[in-house]
């Protein structure tokens, strides 16, 4: 009988928290995901991939604190080249769960532009860094991902 009661008791402890654990690994595999995407836009822009049947030489990604549920993978088409996104230049957009948002982009808006045969990035507007906060709506917890000048990138 005791055996069953302790039993019990851990089992509601785990169920209890079950939604914050599955929160936080969401939360994870969301912050990993835009770390992933980003390394892809740099491979894309030192490879000089092809989208789209064209060839592109620099690929990016834009954040934009005020599209708080999304980020966008970019080729700079815009000629001669700017280094930013323009509207238009979108190949795709990335849209978070609906739990998962951006609190913060330091700098706001930024462009991070790779550039063959580069792979370090080009930041806009002018910042070595790139700081993107994502948090849980749920549990408010929060992940944040690094995008340096020197081509570093991590989510902590």
């Amino acid at each position: 009988m005791v055996v069953v009661a302790i039993f019990l008791i851990v089992m509601g402890v785990v169920l209890a928290n079950l939604p914050t654990l599955r929160e936080q690994k969401l939360l994870e595999l969301v912050a990993q995901e835009v770390v992933t995407t980003v390394r892809q836009a740099q491979i894309y822009g030192v490879s000089r991939k092809k989208a789209d049947a064209t060839n592109y030489s620099s690929y990016g990604i834009y954040f934009n604190q005020s599209t708080n549920n999304q980020f966008i993978v970019f080729a700079d088409t815009f000629v001669p080249l700017n280094n930013v996104y323009d509207l238009g230049e979108a190949i795709e957009t990335y849209t978070f769960p609906a739990s998962i948002q951006i609190l913060s982009v330091n700098p706001n808006p930024s462009s991070i532009v790779y550039t063959s045969p580069n792979i370090d990035p080009t930041i806009s507007p002018g910042a070595g860094e790139v700081i993107v906060v994502l948090k849980s709506l749920r549990t408010n917890m929060q992940k944040t991902i690094h995008i340096s000048g020197s081509g570093m990138v991590y989510a902590q």
